[in-house]
């Protein structure tokens, strides 16, 4: 546009003009110039550690690769880490080419990755953390066909450890009332985790697609598919046939017969982060978020723009359910083990949820004086003030057990309880017994 908005997402980092507008260099080597201003040329050997102290004296330049190789020498300092994250969400930088199938920034995150590696050691995993729109593939809206495995010389690196995945997947495509698909098809509700973890490996992102707004307003779905046989190409959330098969780029729509990089099973994924707002119909559009600041702060697909503690404890519960074997509604065709390393596909160990801050609830977000982003807590991501809380229908169907009552469903009351009190002691008396 004709200037920045206003505290974009920072995947919006990209080269002026943006890709698809006129006068864009993309697919060009005009990109070239940009990008190497934006990396930069600071080098591990430019940083020594005093102490507790990082000194640098290389170039006299503020570029990632001196913020990055900067933290990694703080960890160093610090005694060390268990790993390191070298970049986040660079959406607007990683599907930049100078030519069709070139992409320098991606080379620019290698490089970097293995300087990260040389500073901290083997014993340090290094990762990047992709978009969840990202990490599979780069398939332009240029009406080039195009379909590119961009980021695979990345994840195929020997420096990166594994596949980083910021996971904000659509879970519900949910509408107020009753008539709209997801209800007519026996879904009891968008609490419902049967109805959410279904929609983990199914539903939009993975069977199908909205083609346009209109076609989102009135449910006209498109299915995903590639006519060759492999519709996972396309598929967002088809992390495990991702994972499982070689890649083959198609440029042009054709495929290539020499597959990229990648090595099936060869990395764990970790989700880097997962989360979802707390606000009306949140699994419908996860990723988004309130920020009376910022340009990108919009309520989830048809929300009511009310709070929903609710959405965002059971979309949470749905992922570590589907993936974490220590639950117990753990499901092993989700999550297969690899041929190839001792693990399965999803590092259950390495599942962020997001966010949990640092600063200490309550004093945020009530401390309004303090910290000028507090009133964005009520509709966010945070976790803080939330998780003491209790699922209004566990908490009844607890209670109801608690006190000898055995036939009792209380599975379709929704919302949750900030907490319970019994002000005093007391007989109950029953037709059965005495409590």
């Amino acid at each position: 546009g004709p200037e920045q908005a206003a505290h974009p997402w920072r995947g919006r980092i990209t080269v002026s003009p943006a890709p698809g507008l006129p006068g864009s260099p993309d697919k060009s080597t005009g990109v070239l110039a940009d990008i190497a201003s934006f990396v930069g040329t600071a080098a591990p050997a430019h940083f020594t550690i005093a102490g507790e102290s990082v000194l640098y004296a290389g170039p006299a330049e503020w570029t990632l690769r001196r913020q990055v190789l900067h933290y990694a020498h703080l960890c160093k300092a610090a005694g060390g880490v268990d790993a390191f994250v070298i970049g986040s969400e660079l959406r607007g930088l990683t599907q930049l080419r100078s030519a069709t199938s070139d992409y320098p920034f991606v080379a620019a995150l290698v490089a970097l990755a293995a300087d990260v590696k040389s500073v901290l050691g083997p014993g340090t995993a290094v990762t990047y953390a992709a978009d969840w729109s990202e990490y599979f593939g780069h398939q332009p809206a240029d009406g080039s066909a195009d379909a590119h495995f961009h980021l695979d010389p990345l994840w195929a690196s020997p420096d990166i450890d594994a596949i980083g995945i910021d996971i904000y997947w659509p879970l519900a495509d949910w509408r107020d009332g009753l008539e709209h698909r997801d209800a007519l098809d026996g879904a009891a509700s968008t609490y419902a985790l049967d109805y959410l973890k279904a929609n983990i490996s199914g539903g939009e992102g993975y069977d199908w697609y909205y083609a346009s707004d209109a076609d989102r307003a009135a449910q006209v779905r498109s299915p995903i598919t590639d006519g060759a046989g492999k519709p996972w190409v396309f598929r967002f959330k088809d992390i495990r046939n991702w994972w499982a098969n070689p890649h083959f780029d198609r440029p042009g729509g054709s495929e290539s017969t020499t597959p990229t990089a990648w090595s099936p099973q060869s990395k764990p994924i970790w989700f880097t982060e997962m989360g979802c707002p707390a606000v009306d119909k949140g699994a419908n559009q996860p990723n988004v978020f309130f920020d009376s600041k910022s340009s990108e702060s919009r309520p989830p697909h048809f929300s009511r723009g009310t709070r929903d503690d609710l959405v965002q404890r059971r979309y949470l519960q749905a992922l570590l359910e589907t993936f974490d074997p220590a639950t117990p509604a753990f499901l092993t065709e989700d999550n297969p083990l690899s041929s190839h390393y001792a693990g399965r596909m999803v590092d259950a160990s390495r599942m962020f949820a997001y966010t949990w801050d640092a600063r200490p609830y309550p004093a945020f977000p009530e401390d309004t004086e303090t910290w000028s982003d507090s009133g964005n807590w009520t509709f966010g991501h945070w976790l803080n003030g939330r998780t003491a809380s209790a699922p209004l229908a566990d908490l009844v169907a607890r209670l109801l057990t608690d006190y000898g009552f055995s036939d009792h469903d209380a599975s379709r009351l929704t919302g949750t309880a900030t907490g319970f009190v019994i002000d005093r002691t007391g007989l109950v008396l029953t037709n059965e017994h005495v409590v």
